[in-house]
């Protein structure tokens, strides 16, 4: 099975909720990185903070 096929399994209501969610964690992505490029001068550290955070709650969510 390939990531199409999983992902055209869900219903379309399950599909907008899934595409909301990556769109939104871009734009907070995007929003972290300029908020610590201001206060901090290093943009780097707010893609850090959007991007590792999430997925290591996730980690610990799963692993539970």
């Amino acid at each position: 099975m390939d990531v199409l096929d999983w992902f055209f399994s869900f219903s379309l209501l399950s599909r907008i909720i899934i595409i909301a969610a990556i769109i939104g964690w871009i734009i907070v992505c995007y929003f972290l990185s300029d908020y610590t490029e201001k206060k901090w001068g290093d943009r780097e550290v707010g893609v850090v903070l959007g991007f590792f955070v999430p997925m290591l709650l996730l980690m610990i969510w799963i692993g539970r």
